[in-house]
């Protein structure tokens, strides 16, 4: 039992060693990935002038990023948050753009995810507008006149249906247009490639919201 206790001291300390090894590594990859998240994010603000702020984590775990500014007049806000999933966790980034009085208060927009059948079937409600496109990929509640022919108005269709192809969880929801994703952008090609579909529909809407079809 001795000379078994004494041989298993040493495999004991070379499992503990590459076990820190391991984690050493993997810290050191959140920690750069943190760093390209932040000098992406603050070199974006400082371009287009807007606050950002940067909570760091504790150790080598990803902290949370915020920034709030202006795009062609519309308020932004994009940050992260940590979400729990279960027995794990994930890092969000959502992008806020409230619309003001572009959309009535009680619309409701999301994309459809499992389709006219099935939402059917699981009993989604969901208002039809007319338009084959829009039906099929939207699900869409409380749709006044007035915002039906804004939907229709080619300048609106584009952008909303562009949103609903590249985002798989946006929403329109008390005047405010929602995008979230898993994980965070890290660099410029991802963060404008996440925040572009977001504003374009916001774009569009307070351009078309008083022009005549």
């Amino acid at each position: 039992m001795l000379v078994m206790s004494e041989m298993s001291i040493p495999i004991l300390l070379s499992v503990i060693g590459a076990g820190l090894f391991v984690a050493t590594i993997i810290g050191f990859v959140r920690w750069r990935r943190w760093q390209q998240q932040v000098a992406t994010w603050e070199d974006f603000a400082n371009r287009n002038d807007w606050t950002i702020r940067v909570t760091p984590g504790f150790m080598y775990s990803t902290g949370t990023l915020e920034m709030q500014g202006r795009d062609q007049g519309i308020p932004v806000s994009l940050l992260t948050e940590h979400r729990d999933f279960g027995r794990h966790w994930h890092v969000v980034t959502i992008l806020r753009l409230p619309l003001g009085d572009v959309v009535p208060p009680g619309l409701s927009v999301k994309p459809s995810r499992m389709g006219p059948m099935m939402s059917k079937f699981f009993g989604v409600e969901d208002e039809k507008v007319g338009d084959a496109a829009l039906d099929d990929a939207l699900v869409l509640q409380h749709v006044t006149p007035a915002v039906r022919a804004l939907f229709f108005k080619p300048g609106v269709k584009g952008p909303l249906l562009k949103l609903g192809r590249a985002c798989s969880n946006f929403s329109i929801e008390s005047g405010t247009l929602t995008v979230e994703q898993m994980d965070v952008p890290r660099t410029p090609v991802e963060l404008e490639g996440f925040m572009s579909p977001g504003l374009g529909l916001a774009r569009a809407l307070r351009t078309h919201a008083n022009r005549p079809l």
